[in-house]
């Protein structure tokens, strides 16, 4: 991940422009940090430690200021799926269920909710994905 930089030649086979984008803003972090992929996830994992329902997702927050992003969704994935942190991805399956039930599409209400009444938030959005 170091290496990543932009204008790679093997980028060419990436789906979507974004993606070289993210990839190379997560090897600067890890430069200019002196992190390996394992501590940078070691260090969002510590942070997640701190999640409340009034502070639902601070790993994912920590994460979204590192990219400078402003669509979190596949960082949301990152941390569910390398973290093992709170997020509550809503592709298309979820936001169908939640408008069917007349529930919010907010990730951050949703992880928030999960939390208050002591629920893991990734399990919950498991069942709304499986519904859909």
């Amino acid at each position: 991940m170091r290496n990543f930089v932009p204008g790679m030649p093997e980028f060419a086979g990436l789906r979507f422009r974004w993606m070289s984008k993210r990839l190379c803003r997560m090897g600067q972090i890890f430069r200019e940090r002196d992190l390996s992929m394992n501590e940078y996830v070691a260090a969002l994992h510590e942070i997640e430690r701190n999640a409340t329902p009034y502070n639902p997702m601070p790993a994912l927050d920590a994460i979204v200021a590192d990219h400078h992003a402003t669509n979190p969704k596949t960082l949301s994935v990152f941390i569910r799926d390398c973290v093992g942190g709170n997020c509550f991805p809503i592709d298309s399956r979820v936001s169908g269920q939640l408008v069917k039930y007349g529930l919010p599409e907010d990730e951050r209400l949703l992880v928030g909710l999960s939390l208050a009444i002591n629920r893991n938030p990734r399990q919950v959005a498991r069942m709304f994905y499986e519904l859909g």
